[in-house]
Formats: C-alpha cells, structure tokens, sequence
C-alpha cells in the first residue's frame, strides 16, 4: 500500500511540475486519508542576492519568527480532522547554499511548496493549505513578506 502511495505521488509531483503555470495552488487526494497540496509562486530578486528557505512547516503562524515557509491547513464547513502526518519541502531550481536556495541579484526564480498531509480520518471536508508565513534573506539580512503580500500568494483547494 505504501508503495503504492508514494508512485502515485510521485506520478502528481513529476505531471504537477511539468506544468505548472507561475502562481498556481492546487491539491490532490491520494487516497482515503492523504492529500498533496502545490503552492506555487515566483519570486524576483531585483535588489539584493536573495535567500529563500528549503524547509516548511503547517504550524506557523506569521507572528512565528522562524527561518522555515509557514503554511496553515483548514478544513471547510467543518472542523480538519487531526493530522497524523506532513511531509513538506519548498521546491525550486534555483541553487541550493546550506537550508536554503540563493538567487543572484536580478534573477527570477519559481518556488512550489509541496505538502503530503496524512490525516487520522478519512478525508470528508474540502481543505486548504495557505501560506502564513515567508521570510527571506537580502544580501545577509533576513526580512519576511508582510501580510498583504501573502495574502495575494494563491490557496490549494482540495475539493470533495
């Protein structure tokens, strides 16, 4: 079964990436219990060598000062059952250095969080994965995207 789960993961991931527009948010299920969310979003590096985090996590807030990608899941009319487990990563092709991808002053670079989220329950309820937090270096300094700015980065819907 497990075997299974990750082919038809990977088969998503490999089509989802092929083809995704610049600023995209959807989500897949899997299985009973597991959904895949794609984040999509470009970013431009006008002023400054920028740094972008490798690492995510569902659990921050944007008040969290942390130096991963937040993102919160929700559920629709009702309340999200409790999840067993993420797995989450942002991907790019833009070079990696340490915990996070660089880009060179003047270079646009696109960006995917991906997320696999297995939930105790079977999936019953329409789910989101929002954005909540992004912070990123500036040649060196570290700085985050305000509120407004995340609040135009796209949703993944995954609809019953």
């Amino acid at each position: 079964m497990k075997t299974r789960t990750i082919l038809v993961a990977l088969c998503l991931i490999t089509g989802y990436l092929t083809t995704a527009p610049i600023a995209s948010a959807k989500g897949y299920q899997i299985n009973d219990n597991t959904a895949v969310f794609f984040t999509t979003f470009t970013i431009d590096a006008s002023y400054g060598m920028f740094g972008i985090p490798l690492m995510a996590d569902h659990t921050v807030t944007y008040n969290d000062r942390v130096d991963v990608l937040g993102y919160k899941l929700t559920g629709g009319s009702e309340t999200l059952p409790k999840v067993a487990k993420v797995s989450d990563v942002v991907l790019s092709s833009a070079p990696i250095a340490g915990m996070r991808y660089e880009m060179a002053t003047g270079s646009v670079a696109t960006f995917t969080l991906m997320s696999i989220v297995t939930l105790d329950e079977t999936i019953d309820t329409d789910m989101t994965s929002t954005i909540t937090k992004l912070p990123f270096w500036v040649d060196g300094r570290r700085t985050t995207l305000h509120q407004n700015q995340l609040d135009e980065l796209p949703t993944a819907t995954l609809e019953q």
